[in-house]
């Protein structure tokens, strides 16, 4: 009667266990990739590539695995499905209360899940995810070396601090569960797209740059050149038509595209048809990329500034990655509501625009980095200066960039580092990584350049020369290969 009591009990905890993902049944299911553990008693499947891959290196993973790393690749636990006969061989473990569940109904997540007759732990199951071995997919036959798909491949390294083995694997290393990056190149290792002739034209970086005007066409061409030279594969210039003409004539590398003539702009008859034709062309260009640059060059005119609001309100609902810049952040101190409460932002004043958007929020030009961060209340503020520093609209410390530059500051600087930083945010806001962090990265990159630049120019050196080791200070952080 025991027995039979016992088996009972154990057919209701499965049969709850399996109302409950990833423990449902197969049916409909779409399997992709098929798992099981050696004794092929517990099997599972998955129906979507992982979303990401990463090495752990905790102590927690070295002595549950008796390794020391652990390789996971990471899945929505609703594109995963194990087989029902395989319930009555899982039992749960979380480590850090130090309890076993055999009904699986009452585990606590994190938990750890196990084969009980063989022994093999299966995976890391969550809350919401199911962190899978890649070691036990059918990629793993004996037979020869498994080839497993590039998104089972890690990505990058977590608790790095207490790493077992210091090999040189170039992958990101973070100092918690992928927050906090161990250094600037950890950074722009985790988040650049890899370099290995797998993707398309493209794809690595569609950036746009608004800005230039009758007056300035050298400050768009230096902040969409430096996008470039990053790693965007295609910019997008857009201004007005007087400056497209000398902005062509600097580099067939550049997208220049009229979106406004300032004749028509500085025509009362004319500026409302002219506002709305530029606010259509950028409108129907946002689709298309992956961060937008507004502000170099682009002049302070009351009309072109009119039609550039609208492009941020468009560009605001599309969730596309801004950096503001120079003239942008003269808009941003007449109209701030265009950016607060907008996450996707980043303005970059200097020490001049920086009291000036203090005071137009705050009303007081020396109000601090972290006060303006907080009442903006969404956008990243990068603070440029002897040190840079960046705030959000948390309670966490501002992050700074104490890299060296150059002591000498020529004109164009500032657009180096607004394209730099477009191109990066547009790396990082998809992959949901740290924006203070970007910052951070896109400055030490420029500054970086700059010492490059002036050790070899001293005192005659000028953007162009910073120009040119753009390439070369991102390969020193981020190796291509």
């Amino acid at each position: 009667r025991l027995r039979r009591t016992f088996a009972w009990l154990c057919r209701c905890s499965i049969m709850d266990l399996a109302a409950q993902p990833p423990y449902q049944s197969l049916e409909g299911f779409a399997a992709k990739y098929n798992a099981s553990c050696f004794c092929k008693r517990v099997r599972f499947c998955v129906s979507k590539e992982p979303f990401r891959a990463r090495l752990c290196d905790c102590s927690e993973c070295m002595r549950l695995h008796a390794a020391p790393m652990q390789w996971a690749a990471v899945f929505e636990k609703s594109d995963v499905r194990f087989a029902q006969e395989s319930l009555a061989f899982l039992r749960w473990y979380n480590a850090k209360c130090d309890a076993v569940y055999t009904a699986g109904v009452d585990r606590v997540f994190p938990c750890k899940v196990q084969c009980t007759h063989c022994g093999t732990w299966i995976g890391d199951e969550g809350r919401d995810v199911f962190a899978a071995f890649p070691s036990l997919f059918d990629f793993v036959d004996g037979q020869s070396a498994p080839q497993f798909p590039r998104s089972f491949l890690p990505a990058y390294r977590i608790f790095c601090r207490t790493r077992a083995l210091d090999a040189v694997d170039r992958l990101a290393s973070f100092e918690d569960e992928g927050r906090t990056p161990a250094s600037v190149a950890d950074f722009l290792v985790a988040v650049a797209p890899r370099l290995d002739g797998r993707g398309h034209k493209g794809q690595a970086g569609r950036i746009g740059v608004l800005g230039g005007s009758v007056d300035y066409a050298g400050a768009p061409y230096y902040a969409g050149m430096a996008a470039l030279r990053v790693g965007a594969e295609l910019l997008y210039l857009c201004t007005a038509e007087e400056a497209c003409g000398p902005i062509k004539g600097y580099s067939p590398e550049l997208m220049v595209s009229e979106v406004y003539r300032h004749s028509r702009m500085d025509c009362a008859e004319t500026a409302s048809a002219e506002k709305d034709r530029m606010v259509e062309k950028m409108v129907a260009l946002l689709p298309r990329l992956h961060a937008l640059v507004i502000g170099p060059g682009l002049g302070r005119h009351p009309a072109v500034l009119d039609a550039v609001a609208r492009v941020v309100e468009a560009a605001r609902e599309t969730r596309l990655p801004l950096v503001v810049d120079a003239d942008g952040l003269w808009l941003i101190t007449q109209r701030p509501e265009l950016v607060k409460g907008y996450t996707n932002a980043v303005l970059t004043p200097n020490v001049m625009e920086f009291g000036r958007l203090a005071k137009a929020i705050l009303g007081d030009e020396h109000a601090d980095l972290h006060a303006v961060a907080r009442a903006l209340a969404g956008p990243v503020v990068l603070q440029k200066g002897r040190v840079d520093r960046a705030a959000g609209p948390g309670e966490a410390s501002p992050v700074e960039c104490t890299e060296e530059g150059s002591p000498r500051r020529p004109g164009g600087l500032g657009d180096f580092l607004s394209g730099a930083l477009a191109v990066i945010l547009g790396w990082t806001v998809p992959a949901g990584m740290d924006k203070l962090r970007a910052c951070q990265a896109a400055s030490a990159l420029v500054r970086r350049a700059c010492k490059a630049a002036y050790v070899k120019h001293q005192r005659a050196m000028v953007a162009p020369d910073v120009l040119e080791e753009v390439g070369a200070a991102f390969a020193s952080l981020c190796p291509a290969s």
